[in-house]
């Protein structure tokens, strides 16, 4: 039972990582449209929402811990991601790459715990 209940709270972001690090493994990506720069905030939103959603559901954890375990946990994740891809033949590390998945962090984790206050009061 306990067994499941990780798997509720955490495998979302189990999969969100695994999906990143896949892709960043890729020697070759498509272009995505408009600035790749997007697509890393775009990743990185949902990975910071879901460690949020992580931290608060599976842990026990106040808030404000959860949170910035959150956030620190998304950054560091794209700040190793970054390492990883310059070990991948035809990629390269990106310290702009990093900012973007910091700032998709941010938004994710605050979106996120913006709608856990929410629906908290409800």
């Amino acid at each position: 039972m306990r067994a499941l209940t990780s798997v509720r709270w955490f495998g979302p972001a189990v999969l969100v990582s695994a999906a990143i690090f896949w892709l960043s493994h890729q020697p070759v990506l498509p272009a995505p449209p408009g600035n790749d720069k997007l697509a890393h905030v775009i990743a990185y939103t949902v990975l910071g929402a879901t460690y949020v959603r992580a931290l608060l559901g599976g842990t026990g954890w106040g808030e404000r811990v959860a949170l910035g375990a959150a956030f620190v946990a998304a950054s560091l994740y794209g700040v190793f991601d970054e390492l990883h891809q310059s070990l991948v033949p035809g990629r390269d590390a990106s310290s702009a790459d990093v900012v973007a998945d910091v700032i998709g962090a941010a938004i994710g984790t605050a979106a996120a715990f913006a709608v856990y206050r929410r629906l908290r009061k409800a």
